[in-house]
């Protein structure tokens, strides 16, 4: 059966660049490398400019790993891991539009790693991760400059399945709750509240915090059957 993708979360973080960052900066939301879950929807309106940042655990001038678009490796909406500035290590997917996108990576017990774009399979491989530190969070890991939208970002302290990552796609909860949750329902503020198991309120960490938007609605789409 086919299943229908219509999502509207209310609202959205919005970030127009500059030193706008919503991150814990007490501690990354964990010092694991292996057995873990995280990502978020994510728009990008100018993927060919600067990194544009998803998730992060770990700080970019320190250590740990993220999900980005790069701008400043590649200009064509390329999708990697980044494992703090050690390397660069390309997902072999591009994202090359202005609308909202599901983007989610999951850690095995030996390193496996699997992204996936839109709840599809985009990457799998072992590749080098640093042991998070500092900052944990989205738009900014304390290098660089990001334009986009997030919404739904999540930390599980588990390795969803393929399955469970597909549906959280279309909307199915996966029958665990995530460690880390940023829902980015609270409309105004300068705060993101947390509703997972373990939470983590978001800051500005010194600078700006995003603001938040009303522009989450994600159009209906149908998976293959």
């Amino acid at each position: 059966m086919p299943r229908h993708l219509i999502r509207n979360f209310g609202t959205c973080l919005n970030s127009a660049g500059a030193a706008t960052i919503a991150a814990v900066t007490s501690a990354p939301w964990s010092t694991a490398k292996t057995n873990l879950s995280m990502g978020a929807w994510y728009k990008s309106p100018n993927y060919k400019t600067n990194r544009q940042l998803i998730i992060t655990n770990g700080n970019g001038s320190v250590a740990g790993y993220g999900l980005y678009i790069s701008g400043d490796v590649t200009t064509d909406g390329s999708v990697y891991i980044l494992n703090h500035n050690v390397a660069w290590n390309t997902c072999g997917f591009k994202v090359q539009d202005n609308v909202w996108h599901h983007y989610f990576l999951t850690i095995g017990a030996s390193n496996d790693v699997t992204v996936y774009v839109d709840g599809v399979s985009r990457y799998t491989g072992t590749p080098t991760l640093g042991t998070p530190s500092g900052l944990s969070g989205f738009f900014n890991d304390g290098t660089v400059v990001t334009r986009g939208k997030v919404d739904d970002g999540r930390y599980y302290s588990s390795t969803l399945t393929a399955d469970q990552v597909t549906n959280l796609y279309y909307g199915i909860e996966p029958p665990v709750t995530p460690t880390n949750w940023y829902k980015f329902d609270e409309g105004s503020g300068t705060s993101g509240t947390d509703s997972g198991s373990s939470p983590k309120t978001l800051g500005a960490s010194g600078n700006t915090f995003p603001s938040y938007s009303s522009d989450v609605f994600m159009t209906s789409r149908t998976a293959v059957s």
